[in-house]
């Protein structure tokens, strides 16, 4: 049993030489990070790993050079430390942001009824513009052609009718005033 400590570590050892949590070392003997050259990692009495302290060594500088490129090593997980503090932070974020979500959803809301209400003006103006187009037509088809412009007008029946009235009154009067003059001159002669 020397001879074995004096090469091997336990989990609990490795992780209080190292720095490096216990998870993280079982992790990564567990996903074959960590492991032995010459001797396999062996469980011992009780269900103790023992790891060869010269591949230990070799994994934690790798390990510890990991730490400071964006990836991490493979199979780990990083997470975060919980405190009441974070859990506390991390509640009043979720407040916020569903606060933010509300007035983001009444803005898009309001937003929806005037993109709702700008379509149904250009509705609107779509059938005015076509209201004025089929009077255009209409009034192009009823204007008169050329040939038809350079005709006198006719006059309308009742303006006709009137002016016949008049000159009838008038050439009644006239031969009324000489019926008149014609007596008045027979009497006088």
């Amino acid at each position: 049993m020397e001879k074995n400590q004096a090469t091997h570590l336990t989990l609990t050892a490795a992780a209080k030489q190292s720095g490096i949590s216990k998870s993280i070392i079982s992790k990564a003997i567990n996903t074959k990070d960590l492991r032995t050259s010459n001797t396999p990692i062996v469980k011992g009495k009780r269900g103790a790993y023992q790891i060869d302290k010269a591949d230990f060594a070799i994994w934690e500088k790798e390990y510890k050079n990991s730490r400071g490129r964006s990836e991490p090593l493979k199979n780990e997980v990083k997470e975060p430390k919980r405190t009441q503090q974070n859990d506390l932070e991390n509640i009043f974020k979720i407040k916020e942001l569903e606060l933010e979500l509300k007035f983001k959803d009444k803005e898009a809301h309001h937003l929806e009824n005037q993109l709702r209400n700008v379509k149904d003006e250009l509705e609107k103006a779509d059938l005015r513009t076509n209201d004025w187009k089929q009077q255009a037509q209409v009034l192009l088809l009823a204007a008169p052609t050329t040939s038809e412009a350079a005709k006198p007008n006719k006059l309308h029946p009742m303006f006709t009718l009137l002016i016949a009235v008049i000159t009838f009154g008038i050439v009644f009067a006239a031969a009324t005033y000489a019926n008149q003059v014609y007596n008045f001159i027979g009497q006088q002669s």
